[in-house]
């Protein structure tokens, strides 16, 4: 699988890259959503069964906003799933729509939600 990271975190981005190769997965890292948006715009089809790690607090938009922006083209991407970085549930509750294609993991769980993702 392939994860498409949001995260203006250069640390995390590093890190999270890292393990995620090492497990055999690619990573396309994004600092911000705006430019995440090109993708989705451009080459859905590129989400297709994909992950994409989204951090809640983000620079000019927050992830929740974005993706709740963008839902209805989410949607239609089949077998994509969302997983919010974020501590917090309350934040991915007004996903409904969404069912189970969302989920939240902590920064320091993320790891093990990718093993029981593979």
């Amino acid at each position: 699988m392939t994860v498409f990271l949001i995260d203006d975190d250069e640390t995390v981005q590093f890190l999270l890259t890292v393990q995620l190769n090492d497990r055999g997965h690619g990573v396309e890292a994004f600092d911000n959503v705006a430019a995440f948006e090109e993708v989705l715009i451009d080459s859905p089809n590129f989400l297709i069964n994909q992950v994409l790690l989204v951090d809640i607090n983000l620079p000019f938009e927050d992830g929740d906003v974005f993706v709740k922006r963008v839902e209805d083209d989410l949607l239609k991407i089949e077998g994509l799933r969302i997983v919010f970085l974020t501590e917090n549930s309350e934040s991915i509750r007004q996903f409904q729509k969404l069912g189970n294609k969302i989920s939240y993991v902590s920064k320091t769980d993320i790891m093990n939600w990718v093993k029981k993702n593979e």
